[in-house]
């Protein structure tokens, strides 16, 4: 069980799914070229269970070749009915001067 990107949008997003074989969840949109035309990927950091119930959880990102950062903590604890994981923590901004 680990997020897919399976489409691309008309609107140039690339959109990022879960799915355990029974259940399938958005998990998040991103545009799929950053702010300088390279691709954008999502990251996953670590995988594993990290609150304890047996169940997967994610810790992601989402890099950018502009000094921006957006990571996303996904926990399966707290998750509603039929859904895999919980979005538990999101931190974005940007880096002033990260090496340019």
């Amino acid at each position: 069980m680990l997020p897919e990107n399976d489409v691309t949008t008309a609107e140039e997003r690339k959109r990022y799914h879960l799915s355990d074989g029974a259940t399938k969840q958005f998990l998040f949109a991103v545009n799929a070229l950053g702010e300088y035309g390279g691709e954008t990927m999502a990251v996953i950091y670590w995988a594993g269970d990290m609150d304890g119930d047996g169940k997967l959880d994610l810790l992601m990102g989402i890099p950018d070749e502009s000094c921006a950062y957006d990571e996303r903590l996904y926990l399966s604890s707290g998750a509603a009915e039929s859904v895999l994981l919980r979005k538990a923590a999101h931190t974005h901004g940007s880096q002033a001067a990260c090496g340019c």
